[in-house]
């Protein structure tokens, strides 16, 4: 991992002398420059959309490239009069360079000068921090001995930067810091943007486009199906299709994501084989901002207290995901979740099933106010996508003012990429104005080469349920972008736009999907605005409820859900007698009638076929033979499919290759053997850990301090003796030696609610589970949660499982009475 840290003074000693910027030295020196990228950029005034629930800045502000920007009304760009091509989703600029190269910029103010806003300026400026400039008078701002004018609306200036050393450097406008929502100035409203510099000699390529593009770029097929990419291909009207560089070497994509090839550059002398040094890469720009200046999706998540908290506060790449807006779309009956009675309160909120993928921006109906296309199709949400085995790089900026740890589940990363013995991490807390590159080690899928969603967020719990989360998905197909793969929604007709995933060059391509092998997620068995089920072979015992899920309920909400023995809690008496807000028990809900859908429980066909395929046993295409045994290059078995690559090249597409396995159906991370650090191969020990989630009256110290409703996880025999008092509680440890497999078997002893007390509220929580970090897993089926489009990996309170019961038996027997 490499940090780069936000400076303005910056003296960059090369072997040709000193380039110094900003220094004591009021002169700067001629740049060694081996090539010039330019790009032409524009700052405007843009309304971003946050998500589909309709929270937006309608006073946005953002950097863009000039070529995307279009007159409002009549034929003339002009300050305030300028605004995004249509499809164009606002994001955070990303510029590209290569080390050693210069990177110039021509900025032109488009900002509206008659426009008021809690910025208080107009003028702009374009600061890279970190990255040494030609001469003073690109500097933009009054600082120091190089005091230089900004650019007030209409003007243009040109700034030119040497591109010194790899890494990712913040991009914003040095007039306006402070003011606003969070004191952010004008990055609080979306004026920022980053610089990647890229290894020298690199070439950069979308990652993730529209079907237009790929279909453009694509001169044949392979004899599965794959496409033959031509990477120099270009649109109708010239523009380079995948290329992010015109011929005129000027930048004329700027994706957050993109496929650096051509790395032969980079000494890779000593890298670990887990690593990626020295292969082409997808790069992910992940920009944290906070305290964004938004108008919220409900009133209430700005006035009231209660809400504020979980209100859309903070975003990734102008996009937030936050707990309140989808909780109270459910409970007014609108959104795609409108149907979804078993959709309770905080356990749906990272579901795709439910709400469609994370910060998606919708199109609605001025009647209806109901969601019917995606706004933006090339880009429709906060989604990142690889293949199975892509080598990935993470480039992650921090622009706002609250400090946070970037989080990601089922990958991770080395300290030092170029050092195995380096430390091993999936979390790096990140404070305001610096940035850092992981290089995911193992690549896409981690060792055990799975598909599914690999959410990743602030591990801050209360900036995660404000919206700070989005997901990386890995794909076990060939995903094209045609209208034919678009993902369920349960309030879109036709579904909502799957990207195509242009294939890294080089690099063998997964098999084109079929009615067989449809693909992630298209396998899981999940429905539309509907909670996803548990996992196949996940259920050792089912407490008469088998592996199921709900197609249709009526349910009851507010406190006539409640059962009568949450009332007689002398607390629940007290605190509601002195406080009469309804939302004290607003959220309490019982599903009252429910049609259920029982699903196999080793899998429905499509499962199987999918379990079949990721075990090696499936074989997509005859003409190209089966899969056959391969040994990655970090020595772990898998299996590989004959493929190609975007060029005709064949090769192997890799998958697990192991049995299906209860925790881990696609994608189990327990090989037969390992190498232990004497090099001796060993078989791979199993550990099992039983045990059971409870809830009691804990006492945490001698003066009686205590949780009344404490919840905590113990050995099945140490439940008793916690619950009598008998055994102090403990937290529950894992131990297991490197190289060991651990299957670990979970009861909720809970009950599905929690009940209103002097701290929170009354809240469903039927559901529990358990995430570890740093180890391997399904990320399908053992990540403790359901997000994306995974399944939910949890188990039922038994409260709950009585209720589904009861609710299925009213529905088929409405005389019943239990």
């Amino acid at each position: 991992m490499r940090v780069v840290l936000c400076a303005i003074i910056v003296s960059v000693v090369l072997g040709t002398g000193v380039v110094s910027a900003q220094g004591a030295d009021p002169e700067f020196y001629p740049l060694p420059c081996s090539n010039t990228v330019t790009a032409n950029v524009v700052a405007l005034d843009q309304s971003i959309y946050y998500n589909r629930f309709g929270a937006f800045d309608p006073n946005g502000m953002m950097y863009a490239l000039e070529r995307h920007v279009i007159p409002e009304v009549g034929t003339e760009v002009q300050p305030g009069n300028a605004r995004l091509v249509s499809g164009v989703r606002p994001r955070p600029l990303v510029l590209r360079v290569n080390e050693g190269d210069c990177l110039e910029v021509t900025l032109t103010n488009l900002l509206d000068p008659t426009l008021t806003n809690n910025v208080g300026t107009r003028s702009v400026s374009f600061n890279v921090a970190g990255m040494p400039l030609a001469e003073s008078s690109m500097i933009g701002s009054a600082v120091g001995n190089h005091a230089t004018p900004a650019l007030a609306p209409g003007q243009t200036a040109t700034y030119r930067y040497y591109a010194s050393a790899r890494g990712s450097f913040h991009v914003d406008s040095l007039v306006s810091t402070t003011g606003g929502e969070g004191d952010g100035g004008s990055k609080a409203h979306g004026l920022f943007g980053a610089v990647v510099v890229e290894p020298a000699g690199s070439t950069w390529l979308r990652s993730q486009v529209g079907e237009a593009a790929l279909d453009a770029a694509t001169i044949g097929v392979n004899p599965n199906g794959t496409p033959i990419i031509d990477y120099t291909a270009t649109l109708l009207d010239g523009t380079p299709a995948l290329a992010m560089l015109d011929a005129n070497n000027e930048i004329v994509h700027s994706d957050l994501n993109a496929i650096i090839a051509d790395v032969e550059s980079l000494d890779c002398t000593g890298a670990p084989p887990s690593g990626s040094c020295g292969e082409a890469y997808r790069e992910f720009v992940v920009i944290f901002h906070d305290e964004i200046a938004i108008r919220q999706a409900y009133p209430e998540l700005k006035n009231d207290v209660l809400f504020h908290g979980v209100r859309d506060g903070f975003a990734i790449n102008y996009g937030s995901g936050g707990l309140g807006a989808e909780v109270i779309a459910v409970r007014n009956g609108e959104g795609p979740g409108k149907d979804c009675g078993e959709c309770k309160f905080e356990e749906f909120f990272l579901e795709s099933w439910v709400n469609g993928d994370p910060a998606m921006p919708t199109n609605k109906d001025p009647i209806t106010g109901e969601s019917f296309e995606v706004t933006y199709s090339d880009d429709p949400s906060n989604v990142h996508h690889s293949y199975i085995g892509d080598p990935v790089r993470f480039e992650n900026l921090h622009v706002g003012a609250e400090t946070h740890v970037f989080h990601l589940h089922a990958h991770q990363w080395l300290y030092s990429p170029e050092d195995e013995n380096s430390t091993y991490l999936d979390s790096q807390s990140i404070s305001p104005g610096t940035s850092y590159s992981y290089e995911i080690n193992y690549k896409g899928g981690n060792r055990n080469l799975m598909p599914g969603d690999s959410i990743f967020h602030c591990h801050l719990y209360p900036h995660f349920a404000q919206g700070m989360w989005s997901l990386w998905r890995t794909h076990d197909v060939f995903e094209d972008g045609h209208v034919d793969r678009n993902l369920p929604d349960a309030e879109i007709p036709g579904g909502t736009p799957n990207v195509a995933i242009v294939p890294i060059p080089g690099r063998v391509m997964p098999p084109k999907p079929s009615n067989d092998l449809p693909g992630y997620p298209f396998y899981i068995a999940g429905n539309a605005g509907r909670r996803t089920p548990q996992p196949p072979m996940d259920i050792d015992h089912d407490g008469g409820l088998p592996r199921s899920q709900i197609l249709s309920s009526t349910w009851t909400d507010g406190p006539a859900a409640i059962a009568p023995h949450y009332f007689t809690d002398p607390v629940h008496q007290r605190v509601t007698s002195n406080n009469p807000s309804p939302n004290l028990l607003g959220f309490a809900r019982r599903i009252d009638t429910a049609v259920l859908e029982f699903l196999p429980d080793n899998g429905t066909p499509l499962e199987q076929k999918a379990m079949d395929f990721h075990a090696g046993q499936y074989n997509p295409d005859s003409a190209l033979g089966p899969a056959v045994p391969i040994t990655t290059d970090y020595g772990w078995p898998a299996v590989g499919y004959p493929s190609f690559d975007s060029n005709g090249n064949p090769g192997y597409f890799l998958v697990n290759g192991l049995p299906p396995q209860p925790g881990a159906p696609y994608s189990d991370p327990c090989p037969p053997t390992f190498v232990d650090g004497n090099g001796t191969i060993r078989q791979t020990p199993h550990r099992t850990y039983e045990a059971a989630y409870i809830q009691f009256d804990m006492t945490i110290n001698q003066y009686g301090w205590h949780d009344r409703q404490a919840r905590i996880a113990v050995l099945n025999h140490d439940v008793f003796p916690t619950l009598d008092g008998t055994r102090s509680p403990q937290p529950l440890f894992f131990r297991a030696n490197s190289g060991d497999c651990i299957t670990f078997k979970a009861t909720n002893l809970m009950p599905a609610n929690l009940n209103v007390d002097d701290y929170q509220i009354f809240t469903p929580t039927d559901i529990v589970g358990q995430h570890i970090h740093l180890v391997k897993f399904d990320v399908t089926a053992s990540d403790g949660a359901g997000n994306g489009w995974n399944y939910e990996d949890g188990t039922f309170s038994p409260e709950e499982v009585r209720e589904r019961i009861d609710a299925n038996n009213a529905y088929v027997d409405p005389d019943h009475d239990g």
